[in-house]
């Protein structure tokens, strides 16, 4: 885009982007910067829906994962204690199983009793992404100003300075320049009926998800691909409580199952699969026939298909025996749940991977989906998203006390170096994990056997291990291991 000319306003850090991470990481940024007078300018014209409780007749179809570190780190920021009750759904057990009665483990936070920061012990909490987004908002209005940043005090370059705590423009990033007459970054900025302005930033940080504008702007290269695959997601009443998260691993990607409302009386089901198999599941098959084919699905029940042959055919491929005295009792289901936005039972996103290859460049630093993207099975995405907040904040922190310059490559270095290593082997790792559950798809035989096997063991090994299977636990919920 053309240049604006000089700067209107300047401010110490810039955030692009207002979803979960953004928010919280301004939240973080105000508890750690503010009182020595950092000047913090968030971005984003978008503002998050009104939560209602999940009821019979509507409900969100968009929760996250939230793991005891998450937990934590939003309870020291104030968040937590903020959210609604009736959004929240604490999970004590988590249970995975494969195609045979050998493929099975089940994973508690008894495990760890006193190595776990949650009282009572959770593995995790299910939280509606509405409610969370709401509370986020709630709490920085409580601290931002929503002005445009062209205040009158000073700033240290000499333009004028965002003014107040958090200033949060509603205002749409257009780019993001590095003119010669300014050592800053320079964003872009336009409103609707306004004309466009500039901020000059020390820090741009982007927080503007898997399609980062900001991102795109920079020298960082993105590597990642297309799972060919979509979840489809749907909200159901269950004709029981349950508080057990449950995944199976079927060929063609994991079912999740995973409790939500007032003592588990609903569950978010996230089925993973490929692009004719969600097609189906999403707008071809009836309510009824969903329902039957995720029963199918989890309990290898024979359901009569009717006349629709493709139904017929999809449940006899997506159904695979089990030894159901070896297993737990899995839910069933009795209605879905319509949205409350647009009244549609089931909605579907393509699941692919990607990671940029460092996370800083030229007073640009990247969080959470800006910077990497998982496969959801294991619900990390935006738990890794809140560590990369908490880390940038402290190393932020550490930078303003002792007078650095934040935008500093060297400042911004030790976050990277922090990051990326972990971020990086956990995509590593929910790939390789998502393929040795996938392999084979298609042949039967010694193959198929052999990777059954293989299986078995492994997840027989870690049940039995007690020590191994708490490690793994401390490590899937963000806590120290050792």
């Amino acid at each position: 885009m053309p240049e604006t000319g000089s700067p209107t306003a300047s401010a110490d850090v810039a955030i692009v982007g207002a979803g979960v991470v953004g928010s919280t990481l301004a939240l973080a940024l105000h508890r750690h910067l503010i009182e020595p007078g950092a000047r913090i300018l968030l971005v984003d014209p978008r503002r998050a829906p009104a939560w209602q409780p999940i009821n019979d007749t509507a409900a969100g179809l968009r929760t996250v994962a939230i793991t005891p570190a998450s937990q934590k780190f939003l309870a020291s920021l104030g968040v937590w204690e903020r959210l609604p009750q009736g959004a929240i759904t604490a999970f004590p057990t988590l249970f995975a199983y494969g195609r045979s009665a050998q493929e099975k483990i089940t994973f508690d936070a008894a495990d760890c009793v006193g190595r776990l920061s949650t009282e009572p012990p959770a593995l995790g909490y299910i939280v509606e992404e509405t409610a969370l987004l709401e509370t986020l908002h709630r709490c920085l209005e409580r601290v931002a100003g929503e002005k445009e940043p062209t205040g009158n005090a000073s700033g240290r370059d000499g333009t004028s300075s965002v003014s107040g705590s958090i200033c949060w423009s509603r205002a749409c990033f257009d780019t993001l320049t590095w003119p010669a007459s300014h050592p800053w970054a320079q964003l872009h900025l336009s409103e609707a009926e306004h004309p466009p302005f500039a901020v000059a930033a020390s820090l741009v940080i982007a927080a503007d998800g898997a399609r980062s504008r900001v991102r795109h702007q920079t020298e960082l290269t993105w590597i990642g691909r297309s799972y060919h695959q979509r979840a489809v997601v749907a909200i159901v009443e269950n004709r029981e409580p349950n508080l057990v998260a449950i995944q199976r691993f079927l060929p063609r990607g994991p079912l999740a199952i995973l409790p939500m409302g007032q003592h588990g009386m609903y569950s978010n089901i996230v089925w993973s699969t490929n692009e004719s198999e969600a097609d189906w599941l999403e707008t071809e098959a009836s309510a009824s026939q969903f329902l039957d084919a995720t029963h199918a699905a989890l309990h290898r029940v024979n359901v009569d298909g009717g006349q629709h042959a493709p139904y017929r055919r999809f449940l006899s491929q997506s159904s695979y025996p089990i030894d159901r005295r070896s297993f737990p009792v899995v839910p069933s289901f009795q209605r879905l749940i319509p949205s409350r936005t647009d009244g549609r039972d089931r909605w579907s996103f393509p699941l692919h991977f990607g990671s940029a290859t460092g996370y800083d460049a030229n007073r640009v630093v990247l969080v959470g989906d800006a910077a990497h993207v998982v496969h959801p099975l294991a619900g990390q995405g935006v738990n890794l998203g809140l560590a990369d907040a908490q880390t940038l904040a402290r190393v932020l922190k550490q930078a303003w006390q002792t007078g650095r310059d934040i935008g500093d490559p060297s400042v911004l270095a030790v976050y990277t170096r922090e990051r990326l290593p972990l971020n990086t082997a956990m995509l590593v790792t929910l790939s390789a994990l998502r393929r040795v559950f996938a392999f084979p798809t298609r042949t039967r035989g010694l193959g198929s056997t052999l990777a059954s096997s293989f299986r078995g063991l492994g997840m027989q090994f870690i049940e039995r291990v007690a020590p191994l299977r708490s490690s793994v636990v401390r490590i899937a919920t963000g806590e120290p291991w050792l």
